[in-house]
């Protein structure tokens, strides 16, 4: 009976099977240029090219024959120099300053790319940090966890954010968990997303009266190189981003399992005129706690 029953779901799945070829549009070769302006780190550009997504294999992306060209309020402020592997980087050792718009040009060949204006924010404003041991139940027995809490303030009536939280053990990332404490995954999802490794992005919709309150729970207990080990300090990366960098971060952000049968793909975000890729600011500031 058993082999009967395994017999008819076997020629129920043959008969239901059907080959469809699908053919892959490919506009051909495009540039792609990625960076960040952050101050006081010196302006580096990567530039690569795209590929076909079936046929063979291509490891090697990089482009090392672009002229790349760098831009303050439209003025041209060098152009930059490429130090292998498809990175470009300032000669001068050029660092974006807080207020001032930046932008690029690429250009190889016949092909010219421009992205769009980036200004960079000034720093997250930061009037709470604390951590407390013990505060929150761990998800995990024989695991030791604490709340984090931040409070932010905004007086402009646009921004956007992204808090990273990371565990380490003396020098070594450890995988912690992280989650949202004062927050239901609709309302989260109603201002910001979640993206990957512990990093919650949201924008000023979140804030009340200019104000945003955030608490997280962090596991301080983890695995390293398969190991359980309890960190011996946390890293809290508070960053304020452009808007342009925000739209990429959440595209970037994919179906997994079993959503990929209901959920489409999103279209990676993209500022790059005529190419692909992203440019964008900016301005991070780092919290340690000691455990």
């Amino acid at each position: 009976m058993r082999i009967s029953t395994f017999l008819l779901i076997a020629t129920l799945a043959a008969a239901c099977s059907k080959e469809v070829d699908i053919l892959m549009p490919y506009e051909g070769e495009q540039l792609v240029m990625n960076g960040l302006l952050i101050p006081e780190q010196v302006v580096t550009v990567s530039v690569s090219r795209t590929a076909p997504v079936i046929g063979r294999i291509q490891n090697d992306l990089a482009v090392e024959n672009a002229t790349v060209s760098l831009f303050q309020a439209d003025q041209l402020v060098e152009r930059l120099r490429h130090t292998g592997g498809g990175m470009y980087t300032s000669p001068s050792e050029f660092t974006p300053q807080v207020g001032q718009t930046y932008h690029f040009t690429i250009e190889r060949d016949r092909e010219k790319l421009v992205t769009d204006h980036q200004t960079v924010p000034a720093a997250p404003m930061v009037t709470e940090f604390r951590y407390q041991a013990g505060a929150v139940l761990p998800l995990n027995d024989s695991s030791k966890a604490g709340g984090l809490y931040l409070t932010m303030i905004d007086t402009l009536p646009q921004g956007f954010y992204s808090v990273d939280v990371r565990g380490f053990r003396l020098t070594e990332e450890v995988a912690i968990n992280v989650w949202a404490l004062n927050e239901t995954e609709e309302v989260a999802s109603a201002c910001g997303f979640v993206g990957g490794n512990n990093t919650f992005d949201f924008s000023k919709s979140c804030f009340a009266d200019n104000v945003y309150q955030a608490q997280y729970g962090v596991e301080a207990t983890g695995f390293l190189n398969g190991e359980k080990v309890d960190c011996t300090r946390l890293e809290i990366l508070v960053t304020k981003i452009s808007e342009d960098y925000y739209q990429y971060l959440e595209t970037s952000v994919q179906p997994e399992g079993i959503d990929l049968a209901f959920t489409e793909p999103q279209v990676v975000y993209s500022n790059v005129l005529g190419g692909y890729g992203i440019v964008g600011a900016a301005h991070p500031v780092t919290f340690t706690v000691e455990l």
